[in-house]
């Protein structure tokens, strides 16, 4: 994904009614005290993380009440290992709940600019000297990256001459983070002249700045299948069809069935609830099953292509004439496992966004199908600048 940075132009714009600004009377400064983030149902993921940290703290919780039962030092020593899955429980709480309830509060006092995020009990908070700051930037996703529910929100922070830029509020709309930036660059200005941006300094550019850009991957044109391949290449009067069967439960989620009978067999032993152990991994079992039978069946012909994709959730069936297509490649997925990016098979049409599919095959698997299907359609191997990088759109 990409930002735009729009340098602020109208520094008189009204702040909305929404934005309640109090003045600072020590220290010549304001508080500005944005509302909860109108994300409307986006708002329902913060439920993952904050069900998660709820979940590894409630873990530690019961471990540490089972082990304590006895009354004796040994149970009370053993309890005190619980601490430590308690406390690595809270951040991912935090999360959840600035997505689900957070505001924003900024804080321009004696020439220091503070920024903290409030959700319930839990507090985080950042400063920087006003007098660092060179520049106001309000970021927004790059319309030809990101997905569409994203496009209204942005992010405002000031570049401070280091490395990452200071962040000062996240997941607002555009509109309202430009006037907040247009009212504390002119308050900055006043607090310290000379040392911050004036208006008749503001210059009129526009920055790309990817957020995280993995290395481009090598397209291969090996049209030799690898070995182990168990995809399998049915000829056709007018072309061919490949069949790409389900990875199983093992082959694709190993790490997953692994992690999920250690976690319920730790929970249950300390519990003793052998039922609860039985039911995790049953639904541990479920999930990566549902997950192995991702599947497809890619059809190219003399002029198009059609793939019917069995994914986690739904079958989608997308098709292309020929001359629709602009490239075919292996590209990262927009997951990554260890910090490594999970590769993925992509389709860039000519018009529209990129389809990808069958993430966390076998790279050289993948490899092979593009160069197959690169072949009969004779396509690129590269998409254009307009369509790279696309929202991926995928069963």
């Amino acid at each position: 994904m990409a930002a735009w940075c729009y340098p602020w132009r109208d520094m008189n714009a009204p702040l909305p009614a929404a934005i309640a600004v109090r003045e600072v009377l020590h220290g010549g400064g304001a508080r500005y005290e944005l509302p909860r983030r109108p994300l409307g149902s986006l708002r329902f993921i913060g439920l993952v993380p904050l069900g998660f940290g709820a979940g590894f703290s409630l873990f530690a919780v019961i471990w540490m009440i089972a082990a304590s039962l006895d009354g004796n030092l040994f149970g009370f020593l053993f309890a005190l290992f619980g601490l430590p899955f308690f406390f690595a429980g809270i951040p991912p709480m935090a999360v959840g709940l600035f997505v689900l309830i957070g505001r924003c509060e900024i804080e321009l006092r004696d020439g220091v600019l503070h920024t903290t995020e409030r959700a319930g009990i839990f507090r985080w908070s950042r400063r920087q000297p006003a007098d660092a700051i060179r520049q106001f930037n309000v970021r927004v996703s790059d319309p030809a990256t990101a997905p569409s529910f994203l496009g209204s929100l942005a992010a405002l922070d000031a570049a401070c001459g280091k490395p990452k830029p200071f962040l000062i509020a996240l997941g607002y709309p555009r509109e309202w983070l430009q006037a907040l930036g247009n009212d504390l660059a002119r308050r900055c200005n006043l607090a310290t002249p000379g040392r911050v941006l004036t208006a008749d300094k503001l210059t009129v550019e526009t920055v790309t700045e990817p957020l995280r850009q993995s290395e481009p991957l090598a397209q291969e044109e090996n049209l030799n299948q690898p070995a182990g391949s168990v995809v399998t290449l049915e000829p056709q009067a007018d072309g061919f069809t490949l069949a790409v069967p389900p990875a199983g439960i093992w082959r694709s989620n190993k790490g997953l069935v692994i992690f999920g009978v250690i976690w319920w067999s730790v929970v249950a032993a300390i519990t003793g609830w052998l039922a609860l152990f039985i039911v995790g991994v049953a639904g541990v079992l479920a999930l990566a099953a549902r997950l192995g039978r991702r599947r497809a069946t890619i059809q190219a012909t003399t002029n198009r292509l059609c793939i019917v994709y069995v994914g986690f959730l739904r079958v989608r069936t997308m098709e292309w004439p020929r001359d629709g297509l602009a490239a075919i490649c292996v590209g990262p997925s927009g997951v990554e496992v260890n910090h490594k990016p999970v590769m993925e098979l992509q389709v860039h049409p000519r018009a529209g966004r990129k389809f990808g599919l069958l993430a966390d095959r076998d790279v050289a698997e993948l490899q092979w199908i593009a160069a197959v299907l690169r072949q009969a359609l004779g396509v690129s191997p590269t998409p254009p600048v307009t369509v790279a990088g696309g929202p991926r759109r995928n069963g």
